[in-house]
């Protein structure tokens, strides 16, 4: 059985590492910031482009840290016979795929060709999907109603509902009782 896998916020601490950069550039945070799974709109257009300019550099995907529990996490999903594929939006930087596909290996094992890189999520197949953005997992059981979708909760997401809203891996662990 295929579990789909995507890469920010559930396996590599994107808005971490990108927040760190917003406060530092641009001091106190916007109060807005959690109202949105989309958190650069809590910012001006300006400040989106000094964001950008930063994650696209070469070395910021590298430097992303592991999510807590993740590493044990997808070790579990194996454990269970589960084959890992990480369905991952690529940033739009020359080096980003590069640096997310050798960073998803040398943290998790995950190897190129167990990693696709695409905004339509929906249209990867497998038997399981975990995202935390609320539209993909939505247009995913959508076109896969067979196939159980989880939201990954996260503090951008959690106004949006989901029956299969799973707030950590002892969670997800409860919904597939592995």
């Amino acid at each position: 059985m295929i579990f789909l896998i995507d890469c920010d916020e559930v396996l590599a601490d994107f808005s971490g590492a990108v927040l760190a950069v917003a406060e530092s550039e641009f001091g106190k945070l916007p109060d807005t910031l959690y109202d949105d799974w989309d958190f650069f709109k809590a910012f001006t257009p300006g400040q989106n482009e000094v964001l950008s300019t930063v994650i696209e550099q070469p070395g910021f995907c590298a430097s992303l840290a592991p999510c807590e529990g993740a590493r044990r996490g997808v070790g579990a999903l194996r454990g269970k016979g589960l084959e890992v594929v990480c369905v991952t939006t690529p940033w739009h930087s020359s080096t980003w795929a590069y640096e997310r596909q050798n960073w998803l290996q040398e943290h998790f094992g995950i190897s190129r060709s167990h990693t696709v890189f695409t905004e339509a999520k929906h249209l990867v197949q497998g038997d399981y999907l975990l995202d935390d953005r609320p539209s993909h997992v939505a247009k995913w059981s959508e076109h896969n109603p067979n196939s159980p979708a989880f939201l990954w909760g996260t503090r951008f997401n959690t106004r949006d509902t989901c029956l299969r809203r799973v707030e950590g891996w002892t969670m997800l662990k409860e919904w597939l009782l592995y």
